[in-house]
């Protein structure tokens, strides 16, 4: 494969799961108590190409969860600028999976 197409934005080479080595470094980071900050889009999991990742938001909870932290709190900033914050219930995930497109701001707790 052409060198050009292994790298991108800064020169880092093409990560796939770099996402989920991200969640795990930054968990490793943390303390007990720790407050970790993630905002990211969110829906129909995909990639807009050449721009960013689209996740299912349950599938950040369950990575996060799986590195020991806990969700306390998600907003979503939806189109024209709505903010709300939604109680993460398997339907209003569901619902927001199931969206083109939001900005999810989760906040976790480090076990």
């Amino acid at each position: 494969m052409p060198e050009f197409l292994l790298k991108m934005g800064y020169g880092d080479p093409i990560d796939p799961v770099g996402h989920e080595r991200g969640i795990a470094n930054m968990a490793s980071l943390l303390q007990s108590g720790g407050t970790f900050y993630l905002s990211t889009p969110i829906g129909q999991e995909r990639v807009e190409f050449n721009a960013n990742r689209v996740f299912d938001p349950r599938s950040i909870i369950r990575l996060a969860e799986s590195h020991g932290l806990i969700l306390h709190q998600l907003t979503v900033i939806e189109g024209g600028g709505v903010v709300r914050e939604v109680q993460a219930t398997p339907e209003a995930l569901q619902d927001l999976a199931d969206a083109a497109y939001n900005l999810g701001t989760f906040v976790f707790t480090k076990t």
